[in-house]
């Protein structure tokens, strides 16, 4: 019985995020339904999805994503985001009758170039008054 399918436009293949926001806890995509689509949400609810390495066996081991625990199980920016990273990973969610891998997914995050500025003293010489004058 086939209760889970693929979304019929599912988000990626590369995302973008921008690191500049606030970056602890924010939400990429709408939960499980970015990547897969229920048929039957009343007697197969969605039980669960799991954030996996891009070989959808192993547990994403880094800190740069995180998936949420409970539904509707959003995929969100991690503690800790390295700009300019790719991070291929893998999302598998499960109802009572089957599980559905989705592993067509690279994250990016990026900045702006408020990340990148900073301030810089223009050396300038001191402005001697004495020697002004004003000329009607």
């Amino acid at each position: 019985m086939t209760t889970l399918k693929l979304a019929q436009i599912p988000l990626g293949p590369k995302v973008i995020v921008n690191h500049d926001s606030p970056s602890y806890n924010k939400q990429i995509g709408k939960g499980y339904t970015s990547f897969f689509e229920n048929l039957d949400k009343i007697n197969c609810p969605v039980i669960g999805c799991d954030l996996l390495e891009k070989d959808c066996k192993t547990p994403y081991a880094g800190l740069a994503l995180s998936m949420s625990k409970d539904f509707p199980y959003n995929l969100e920016v991690g503690i800790k985001a390295t700009l300019f990273k790719e991070e291929p990973v893998c999302i598998k969610c499960k109802n009572a009758y089957m599980d559905l891998s989705y592993n067509k997914l690279a994250v990016i995050q990026t900045g702006s170039c408020k990340d990148v500025l900073s301030a810089k003293t223009v050396n300038q010489k001191t402005l001697d008054s004495k020697k002004l004058e004003w000329k009607p």
